[in-house]
């Protein structure tokens, strides 16, 4: 079940045509993932649970974010509820 075939705007009608002039080409800020990377572990992030053990920065922080806790270090509920 699709939505049909795409219909072109009426003559007249509310949305006119968007016509491009010419083409802009925007320069990249930043720089290597690598260089990301070697700048965050320089500065050394440490582990949320209170262990004072480094977080080491991987590829995929880029994208995803850098974790707050070390594999295995994050508090569970269940571990909350006994203290």
């Amino acid at each position: 079940m699709g939505l049909g075939p795409p219909v072109q705007p009426k003559p007249g009608s509310l949305d006119p045509r968007v016509r491009f002039r010419q083409r802009v080409q925007l320069a990249r800020k930043r720089g290597s993932v690598a260089a990301w990377m070697a700048a965050e572990n320089a500065k050394g992030h440490a582990c949320a649970c209170g262990c004072g053990k480094l977080i080491r920065i991987l590829p995929s922080h880029h994208s995803r974010g850098i974790p707050r806790y070390l594999r295995a270090h994050r508090p569970m509920a269940v571990t909350m509820e006994t203290r």
